[in-house]
């Protein structure tokens, strides 16, 4: 979720060309628009020249959106995998299960290991 909306982004990159590039006048002119009593809620100078940038090459100041589905290492072969070494060795820790199978633990690929709960015989 975006912290500020785009109509804010918008009225702070038009603010700014109306303003001869002063940040100060669009800090003042955002906060007065907005009622806003404190600086807390005012983007800052930075992220003000951030949106400038973006919209002289973009045309827009909103992030860019992903290129298609998220990534993700569970696959029928992974999940076969994880399965025979379950059933090898049900007493090993998740953490050096996924590092015998060379599962990176920091993405997430890992977190379908624990799908494998497995009563002993």
């Amino acid at each position: 979720m975006n912290r500020f909306t785009r109509l804010q982004r918008a009225f702070c990159v038009r603010a700014f060309y109306k303003n001869n590039d002063y940040y100060t006048v669009v800090h003042r002119l955002y906060r007065t628009h907005f009622n806003l009593k404190s600086l807390r809620h005012v983007p800052s100078a930075n992220l003000i020249k951030h949106w400038v940038c973006k919209f002289e090459e973009a045309g827009n100041t909103m992030p860019d959106k992903s290129s298609g589905r998220k990534r993700t290492s569970r696959t029928s072969m992974n999940v076969d995998r994880v399965r025979e070494s379950v059933m090898d060795d049900p007493r090993q820790s998740l953490r050096l299960r996924a590092a015998s199978l060379n599962l990176n633990s920091s993405n997430g690929s890992s977190h379908y290991l624990e799908r494998f709960t497995f009563s002993p015989l």
